[in-house]
């Protein structure tokens, strides 16, 4: 999954998570910041509920649990 398909969802849970609004901080956010901030957001967020409802719709093939979806998710933000 790429973050750019679910940047709306990386927005509003930084709004919601932290009062952060990237559109006006991320240029001011180093990427190490970013990315402490990003794989901490809520389990419940939007983010979360995006990664769990493409796992549910079979578009992975594999039997990863949601905490293993997650982590490959946030392993591949990070290699960008």
């Amino acid at each position: 999954m790429s973050m750019l398909l679910i940047w709306d969802a990386i927005e509003a849970d930084f709004l919601r998570d932290y009062r952060i609004d990237l559109i006006e901080q991320l240029d001011h956010m180093t990427w190490r910041h970013f990315l402490a901030l990003l794989n901490n957001l809520s389990p419940q967020g939007a983010v979360a509920v995006r990664i769990r409802a493409e796992l549910e719709s079979g578009e992975h093939n594999t039997a990863m649990d949601d905490e293993a979806a997650a982590n490959a998710f946030f392993a591949s933000v990070a290699s960008v």
